[in-house]
């Protein structure tokens, strides 16, 4: 089998996050405002949902950011050479990749106050809006501040059902999204780290892995419980799939995201004239990644 998927050490990520820095300095700034940041280890930062200091340290949400702008500026840069994309919309991809977990110290915050608060709304629908405002006091430029909620939610897990719809009992993408948020997404979904013996891994990496080695089973265990349903051309969300579902189509969060990866993917090939993978690949994901990590 062919390992597609690199490790990257903490040093390798610092180095490549000093030309991020250089490339893209306002972005980075804003990372360091957010205390996701390679410079800042333990914090004492205010957990404003247990109205207590708390002591933690954020920086592998930056490296995760900085893997991600990594992947996204590898693909772009690919379908700027083919002319698929221009320098703008490269920029703005890559930009909304480095920030598009900005706020993931919020929700991090939520959690661990749901350990501590009963019936309390980790995910509930204002969570954007509340995280707006505490990032409203972080001395942010004020460009910046809508984009940090707007790309977290590019990247959030229900959003794929948005991606794609099955329309004649086929899988195709909803034309109301474009390469823009597609990209963002794969980025994110692309990179991963997490703890072994101590010790921290980063790695580009299929989304399989990244499930499997970043724990999801516990930490977002609810993407195998929450479904998108289908019927015809008609679909909708459902957590209690108890109810008759005999001529449904229906499919988890889980199996949506990777439907949605091999999907892009396709189509990214397909823009940089690649129709096939050769042999040694399983499929065109770790092709991908192969040259991502090249």
């Amino acid at each position: 089998m062919n390992n597609a998927s690199k490790f990257y050490t903490i040093d390798e990520i610092f180095i490549i996050s000093k030309n991020l820095e250089q490339k893209y300095p306002q972005a980075f700034d804003v990372l360091n405002k957010c205390w996701v940041s390679p410079y800042v280890w333990i914090s004492e930062l205010y957990n404003p949902y247990l109205d207590e200091f708390q002591a933690d340290d954020f920086s592998n949400i930056w490296r995760h950011c900085v893997l991600s702008w990594f992947i996204a500026e590898k693909i772009t840069n690919l379908l700027l050479d083919k002319k698929i994309i221009d320098i703008n919309l490269k920029d703005k991809i890559v930009i909304w990749a480095i920030l598009h977990d900005t706020n993931k110290r919020y929700e991090i915050m939520r959690r661990k106050a749901s350990w501590n608060i009963a019936n309390h709304k980790i995910f509930s629908n204002n969570s954007y809006d509340e995280t707006l405002y505490f990032i409203k006091n972080t001395w942010v430029w004020d460009k910046f501040i809508e984009l940090i909620s707007d790309v977290s939610k590019i990247t959030s897990h229900k959003i794929v059902e948005k991606f794609l719809k099955y329309q004649n009992w086929e899988v195709i993408f909803n034309n109301e999204f474009s390469l823009f948020e597609y990209i963002i997404n794969l980025a994110d979904n692309m990179s991963a780290n997490y703890f072994e013996n101590w010790i921290e891994i980063n790695h580009i990496v299929d989304y399989e892995n990244r499930v499997n080695s970043s724990d999801f089973k516990n930490r977002n265990w609810f993407i195998w419980k929450e479904w998108v349903v289908f019927f015809e051309n008609w679909y909708e969300t459902l957590i209690d799939i108890s109810q008759n579902t005999k001529d449904w189509i229906v499919i988890s969060y889980y199996e949506w995201q990777k439907i949605f990866i091999e999907q892009i993917v396709n189509q990214i090939l397909e823009f940089i004239d690649i129709d096939t993978v050769l042999w040694e690949y399983e499929d065109n994901v770790k092709y991908l990644l192969k040259v991502i990590n090249s």
